[in-house]
């Protein structure tokens, strides 16, 4: 039998995954408002869209850094709840899609894509891997 399998992380590993994590949600936080900030007054046709779509965007980010924090301080926090990501991820599509200048697509409102789409696919992979984890523990 293989001992690592059971083996309980010492302080050290622990240390290590709780300061990466922590750096990720750091990192993620700091990314969503510094884009937010420096997007909020492009010269757009139609700048209500675009800061529904800023707003939302961001609130996807700061949930995902929430999420990534929960994790590396699972003895401090709890994690964010599934249904508070679903909603989020569903509010980023629908603001993503909504907002999206179809007539009028300018190369700047294509940063929709490129920013949306990471975000939602993190807080997609968090709602997986955190169903996953339940279902392999029970």
């Amino acid at each position: 039998m293989n001992s690592r399998l059971n083996h309980a992380p010492t302080a050290a590993s622990a240390g290590v995954s709780t300061g990466a994590a922590l750096g990720g949600a750091l990192l993620a936080a700091v990314a969503t408002a510094a884009l937010t900030v420096w997007a909020w007054n492009a010269p757009l046709p139609d700048p209500t869209a675009h800061h529904v779509f800023l707003i939302v965007w961001a609130l996807g980010g700061l949930t995902l850094a929430a999420e990534l924090f929960a994790r590396g301080a699972s003895r401090l926090h709890t994690p964010v709840p599934r249904g508070v990501r679903v909603l989020v991820l569903g509010l980023l599509a629908g603001a993503a899609l909504g907002t999206f200048p179809w007539n009028d697509a300018q190369v700047v409102f294509w940063y929709q894509l490129w920013w949306g789409g990471p975000v939602a696919t993190a807080l997609a992979l968090t709602l997986i891997s955190r169903s996953e984890r339940s279902a392999s523990s029970g």
